[in-house]
């Protein structure tokens, strides 16, 4: 389904139907200022934000019905304002979540402390390889010079 122009509504649509349901439930979604976000949709790749981990239980019941399911080995749970060191994994019904410091979403570094220095020095290693495969490949070869 990828490229169609169908697909992202037949994702998107069943997905805000399940974060209503879910909204009733618990509290779904982040307080920033006084608005509240519950998610943060690109096609079919959707990012949940919620404060409390009963939600992606809650969230979970709510697919079910529709036939769909929270991959939890794709699953990351991340801390904000904190950087959680004392715990690599946490238990989510009968399968482990990995709990991360910081993810990559849409071609973005999102760090635990909403900063942008882990997103310029990922730019800068990428930027660097690039460069050193460009000083190995093209300008120390015979056919630039």
């Amino acid at each position: 389904m990828q490229g169609s122009t169908v697909a992202p509504d037949l994702v998107l649509n069943p997905i805000n139907w399940i974060l209503d349901c879910t909204t009733e439930q618990c509290s779904l979604g982040v307080n920033i200022g006084e608005e509240t976000f519950t998610d943060l949709d690109n096609a079919d790749d959707v990012a949940f934000l919620a404060e409390m981990l009963e939600t992606l239980v809650a969230l979970q019941e709510e697919a079910a019905p529709l036939g769909l399911q929270v991959h939890w080995s794709k699953t990351k749970i991340q801390h904000i304002r904190e950087q959680s060191l004392n715990q690599s994994m946490l238990q989510m019904t009968a399968e482990s979540v990995e709990v991360v410091n910081g993810f990559v979403y849409l071609g973005s570094q999102i760090s635990y402390d909403g900063g942008s220095e882990a997103e310029i020095l990922r730019h800068i290693g990428i930027a660097r390889s690039c460069f050193t495969l460009l000083d190995k490949n093209i300008w120390s070869s015979h056919i630039y010079a």
